[in-house]
């Protein structure tokens, strides 16, 4: 366990990156999956009609988050100036989600 911390803590800034992608892109399939469940009750299991909700999460999250600068901010370092980053990317990218999934109903 502790090699394999040191391996990706040691890795080049870019595959550092491509992992935080990583890691978003499935966290945002994630929390909406959630979202979903508990608001149904059941096990959700979208139709393809809700497909678009799933990939127009990861269309706008990523690149929001890209041109704000904030996958360069985690892995430099974390302190106030991030927190505000990340607060402001996540308040974007809320507001361009539920503007979207508004139109598309």
């Amino acid at each position: 366990m502790k090699n394999s911390l040191e391996k990706v803590l040691n890795a080049p800034r870019p595959i550092k990156q491509l992992m935080l992608y990583i890691f978003d892109f499935f966290i945002i399939l994630f929390s909406i999956f959630i979202s979903f469940t508990i608001r149904t009750g059941d096990f959700y299991f979208p139709d393809d009609n809700q497909l678009i909700i799933f990939v127009s999460a990861i269309i706008l999250a990523l690149p929001i988050f890209f041109f704000l600068g904030l996958y360069n901010e985690i892995i430099r370092y974390s302190g106030t100036y991030s927190f505000y980053q990340i607060l402001k990317a996540n308040i974007i990218y809320g507001l361009f989600f539920i503007s979207l999934i508004s139109g598309i109903k």
